[in-house]
């Protein structure tokens, strides 16, 4: 007998009132805080709350939000950590704290456009068991200026490519590739963030969110419409960093390319951990996935392996070009000379 969807009972319970809350996480975000603010306010479906997290800013971004407060149309809080979490955690924390039945979450230097929060909410409610939804982006230039260039051109296969397959093709894609399904365009549904928390310091949280929601059976659904402006700049502490085109190369950079390997396989011995331990306990038809982590994560060590090969093989092969271009008769000629 095939085992019952998880998406069915995390979503048995129809949302009621569909509220909205927007999670936004900070971290001395002042100087593009105000265009990422006032994109909230002309929502043509204004959220329900706004939940702050903000981890240890020391510029002017809390006044910002507390004079933002005085006047929102909706309920703002603001929370600052005692320490310094971290972006991953950061979002983790601040995402238990929200009260909706779908959570947006929010980068603290962007802008949406007014239809972003409706639409996506339309999105969810043309697929009542999805965990998630996300778009397409435009790219922006500090100035707010557009890059004409989209989000999805930086990714080789970007989300609306996978994210209708079945489960099992579309966890695969997630586990063995890097992260295609950015947070600041995400909304998803509260009842499926449970068995999400907390987040491995491993992993980025949309990764960490996309990547458990497709195990879990809420699978992700995506528009290709540009409702968010997705703001490329120096002073990014996570995301997509460089400009329009040098993504890819720099992806072909062998260091970072390896690197992002080895991150690769700490990320599937993680998820395997928060598996074990604390969902298939409960959720015994989880352990269906154990075998795909296992082929994923010998992948993922035989990658590290054939880098590890490569390197080597660049290394002989730079010692076979010394060698031949070095004279070495004129150093024997000289050996010769000192015995005379």
């Amino acid at each position: 007998m095939p085992h019952e969807p998880v998406s069915q009972r995390l979503l048995e319970t129809p949302p009621r009132s569909e509220s909205i809350s927007i999670v936004l996480c900070t971290f001395n975000g002042a100087r593009y805080l105000p265009a990422q603010l006032a994109s909230y306010l002309n929502q043509d479906r204004l959220p329900d709350e706004l939940v702050i997290g903000d981890d240890g800013s020391t510029d002017e971004t809390e006044s910002l939000i507390q004079e933002f407060a005085r006047t929102a149309p909706f309920p703002v809080r603001f929370h600052r950590n005692a320490e310094r979490l971290g972006v991953g955690r950061n979002f983790d924390q601040a995402i238990q704290r929200c009260t909706g039945d779908f959570i947006a979450l929010s980068d603290q230097d962007d802008e949406w456009r007014p239809d972003k929060l409706s639409r996506l909410v339309e999105l969810m409610q043309q697929h009542p068991t999805a965990g998630y939804a996300c778009s397409d982006a435009e790219l922006i230039d500090g100035e707010s200026q557009s890059l004409n260039g989209r989000l999805w051109e930086q990714y080789r296969t970007p989300p609306g490519s996978f994210l209708q397959g079945d489960f099992q093709s579309t966890a695969r894609h997630l586990l063995l590739q890097s992260d295609r399904v950015l947070g600041a365009t995400m909304l998803l549904r509260a009842a499926c963030l449970k068995p999400l928390s907390p987040i491995p310091a491993s992993w980025v949280h949309d990764h960490w969110i996309s990547v458990m929601c497709e195990l879990l059976g809420a699978h992700g659904v995506c528009t290709s419409e540009l409702i968010t402006r997705y703001r490329l700049h120096g002073d990014q502490t996570c995301g997509l960093r460089r400009p329009v085109g040098s993504y890819r190369r720099k992806q072909r950079d062998f260091a970072d390319r390896s690197l992002q390997r080895i991150r690769r396989r700490e990320r599937l011995v993680d998820l395997r951990k928060h598996l074990s331990q604390q969902l298939i306990p409960e959720q015994p038809e989880l352990a269906r996935w154990l075998p795909l982590l296992d082929q994923a994560e010998l992948l993922a060590q035989q990658a590290i392996d054939r880098d590890g090969m490569s390197w080597w093989r660049r290394k002989f092969d730079r010692l076979q070009r010394w060698w031949r271009s070095t004279p070495h008769t004129t150093f024997q000629t000289q050996q010769e000379m000192e015995h005379l």
